[in-house]
Parts: structure tokens; sequence; C-alpha cells
């Protein structure tokens, strides 16, 4: 590899890294001073916290547009596009005069973030395959891992010496530089069709109807999703109220799952192929649910329980990069569409489990929801896995 090369592998690499890390940045950045914005703002806790729905309802909607789009127009154009309505939204956060305002800015925030989101798999996707598109999205898939955790705790740190509005500005300071950096980056969709004039949101539709091996990668890659953010929203209550956990003690337990989930990540490179790690990553997340559900139940030690939690988020981290290689390795042709279902689906996901994980009692609600989620990943991956191995002895009987 010439030295030229390899500098532009490693941008690729940090720049796919960042927007993987930007939308989960964007969600959970100003959560650790929502209180004194809502205090500033004289806004109820209600109001406030609708400004998070908002920001992952953008994110979410904002993937299914610009997915489709960049399988017809080229990856560049919607993520300029993206990172320009990502900035403006940003300086009318960092001005918001009222609740209501900010709220309806960060909607518009969510929609360009969305773009750094489903366009970093997509470009993986039209750059590499096979093992070497699995290796490249275990990186992309330690950021998705970890970002959503580290996020809060970097905003505790600004908000310790700043006020909420600057927390804007970091993350306005984050969006200019990958949209600079997006100026250096060369398209890497070769055959797109700029002239078509089909609505590019349908495709989205065919995509499911017609490839139901796809359909179940995707089911799987929600429920993994589902117990990540179930872990995030019921933690902190979990393990400070329930167990009485200082807030130091909470952030340490709390760094270090996020440390485990990249560990699982890059595990997966081991595994002798993708579709391996992610029945074996399926497996261990039900695993390690029904031990946090035993825990929780019998109040057994905390450690018991963080040991429980831990080796269900490293097997989360198998299956994030295999499941994702998978499902965008088999529609390579629309991979913009196939990354957005899985980015997008998996927010919502993640906000349909995170209110029912504060249900019930003594974390009643936290254990029904992460068994729920991981039993369902694993009829998914499994059923997945069956689907492939006939595919593949239909094509080698031919």
């Amino acid at each position: 590899m010439s030295e030229k090369t390899f500098a532009s592998a490693i941008f690729m690499v940090i720049f796919l890294a960042a927007l993987t890390a930007f939308g989960p940045f964007v969600t959970d950045f100003y959560l650790p001073a929502m209180p004194a914005q809502a205090k500033d703002l004289n806004a109820s806790a209600a109001l406030t916290q609708a400004g998070l729905s908002a920001s992952m309802w953008g994110l979410a909607i904002g993937q299914l547009i610009v997915g489709p789009l960049s399988d017809r127009k080229g990856r560049k154009v919607p993520l300029l596009c993206s990172l320009v309505v990502f900035c403006v939204a940003t300086v009318a956060c960092v001005f918001s005069p009222t609740m209501e305002f900010f709220v309806a800015a960060r909607f518009v925030q969510g929609l360009g973030g969305a773009g750094g989101i489903v366009l970093a798999k997509s470009i993986a996707t039209d750059l590499y395959s096979g093992r070497d598109l699995a290796k490249f999205l275990s990186i992309i898939g330690a950021v998705q891992g970890l970002a959503p955790v580290l996020a809060p705790i970097c905003g505790a740190l600004v908000n310790e010496y700043l006020n909420w509005r600057d927390i804007f500005v970091v993350l306005l300071a984050i969006g200019v530089v990958l949209l600079i950096s997006t100026l250096f980056f060369k398209e890497t969709l070769k055959s797109y069709r700029p002239n078509t004039v089909k609505f590019p949101f349908f495709s989205l539709f065919t995509l499911l109807k017609n490839d139901k091996t796809f359909a179940l990668l995707l089911v799987q890659q929600c429920a993994g999703f589902g117990l990540l953010f179930a872990y995030i929203s019921a933690s902190p209550f979990v393990y400070q109220e329930l167990f009485g956990l200082s807030p130091l003690t909470y952030s340490i337990v709390f760094g270090c799952n996020a440390i485990v989930i990249t560990i699982g990540t890059f595990v997966c490179q081991r595994f002798k192929s993708a579709l391996f790690s992610l029945k074996i990553g399926s497996i261990g997340m039900l695993l390690g649910a029904s031990l946090i559900a035993a825990s929780l139940y019998w109040q057994a030690s905390v450690w018991f329980l963080e040991a429980a939690v831990a080796f269900s988020l490293l097997n989360l981290g198998l299956t994030i990069p295999s499941g994702t290689s998978l499902a965008l390795d088999r529609q390579r042709e629309r991979a913009g569409s196939a990354a957005a279902l899985l980015g997008a689906l998996g927010f919502v996901a993640g906000g349909i489990v995170a209110p029912l994980s504060g249900l019930g009692t003594g974390g009643a609600g936290f254990a029904a929801v992460t068994v729920i989620s991981t039993a369902i990943g694993i009829v998914a991956a499994f059923c997945a896995a069956q689907k492939l191995c006939l595919e593949e002895r239909s094509v080698m009987s031919k």
C-alpha cells in the first residue's frame, strides 16, 4: 500500500467514524444540561424532554429520506446538504428564545444529522465487500455502540464549565469540521442514476418486500438496539436508586460498559464468518438478559448484575458489525436505502423501549424489555441464518 493510499484509508476511517458518532451526539450530548435549560427557558420538564424526542424522530425520518436519495444522486451531495441543514438548525438551537422554538429546531437538527449516520454505512459498502466490509463495519460498530453512552459523559464535562447553549456551539463546531471534510471526500457511488424521477422513498418498501432475509436481519439489529437503549435509559435509576451506587461509581461502570461494547465489535473479526458471529452474539445477548432478569428478581449483588449487563453488551458488540455487514452486503445496489432502514428503525426501537424499561418496580421493566428484545433477536438471527444457508445451497446446486 502506497503512502498516499494509506493516508486516504486513514482519512476514510476517521471521517466515517465521526459521521457515525454524529447522530448519538446530536441526541445525547446535552442531556446533563436539560434541567438548567428548562430553568433558563422557563419550560416544564415534559416540554424540555420533547426536545430529545424531536431530535430522535428527526434522525429516523431523515435517514429514510437521505438513504434512498443517495442511491440515486450519489453520496457526496446529500451529505453536504445534510450537514448544511444541521449547521443552520444548530445555530437556531443556540439562539432559541423559547422551548417551543428549540424543539422545532431540534427536529430539523435531527433531519440534518441523519445524513452522517446513514451515509457512513453506505460509503463503506461502496468501498468494501465480504470480510473487508465486516472488518470496516466493526470499527463503525464500535463507534456506534460507544457514542450513545459516551455522549452524555462528554456533555457533562462541557456543562461543568459552560452553559447549555455552549454545548450546541460545540456541536456546531463539529458540524462545520465535518462539512469542510466532506469537501475533500470523493464520490464513492459510481453507478447512481441522477436523472431518475421515481420518488426514492418507495424503494424502502420494495427492499423489504423482495428480501425477507434482509428484513429478518433488520429485526435482529433493532432487537439489539432495544437492549442498548433499554440499558441507557434504565441504568441510572437501577444502579443509583436501586443499588445505591454513587454518581461517580456509576459513571465509571458506564464507561467500562462502553469499552466492553467496543471489545465485542473487534472480537467479531476473529470469527470465521459474520453469520457465525451473529448467531453466537444473539445467543449470548439472550443469556445475558436472562441473567439480568434473575439478578434483579432475586436482588443479587450489584456486581452480579453488572457482570450480566457487561456480558450482554459484549455480545451486542458481536452482532452490530456482523448483522450490518450481512444486511448491506446483500443490498449493494441499494446500500443507501438498506442503511437508512437499519439506522432509522434502530432509533425507533430505542424510542419504544426507553419508556417501557422504566415501568414497574425493582427494575422489572428493564428486565422484561431486555429479555423480550433479545428473544426476538435470537429468533430473527437464526431464521435469517436458515434462509442464508438455503440460498447458498441453491446457488451451489445450479
